[in-house]
């Protein structure tokens, strides 16, 4: 869009941001809200996080795992907490999966009483096709593991 005339100024029908070199105008969705994208995305908070995966563990001393987020959304969570409800264990390690990578994010190493939980606190940002595992050294076959996580939801920049 190039300069702004005098007589065109009363005739805008859309609302104009300055670059500080030209305007141009600003995008909206169908429900009017401000489109915009990557640096200058507005925080867009969609809702909470709050899963339980409880269950039997893949295998003795496997894992348990999380869902992933659903298309469109990014998840940030900031606690996650787990263990073993049936036996004590040794190893707690909790690992962000992306894209066929295991990143380990937290590894705690005591020895875990029946039903005592690890804790983390921290900023994992989980976008479509990523999990969160939590490894349980010394979990067996039959025994009852959970893997909580917390935080909230935004939406994807469009």
């Amino acid at each position: 869009m190039g300069r702004l005339l005098t007589e065109t100024i009363g005739k805008i029908a859309t609302l104009l941001g300055f670059d500080g070199t030209n305007f141009s105008a600003l995008r909206v969705d169908t429900t009017g809200r401000l489109k915009v994208r990557g640096e200058d995305q507005l925080f867009s908070y969609q809702g909470s996080v709050a899963e339980r995966s409880l269950g039997v563990p893949s295998r003795a001393g496997g894992y348990r795992e999380s869902d992933t987020p659903p298309a469109g959304t990014v998840w940030i969570i900031t606690q996650i907490t787990g263990g073993d409800d049936t036996t004590a264990t040794t190893v707690h390690q909790y690992r962000l999966l992306r894209g066929g990578a295991a990143i380990v994010v937290y590894e705690a190493r005591a020895t875990y009483a029946i039903g005592q939980k690890s804790n983390l606190s921290c900023h994992i940002v989980m976008i479509p096709g990523d999990t969160l595992r939590l490894y349980i050294t010394g979990s067996l076959a039959p025994d009852s593991c959970c893997l909580d996580i917390h935080g909230y939801s935004m939406t994807i920049a469009v």
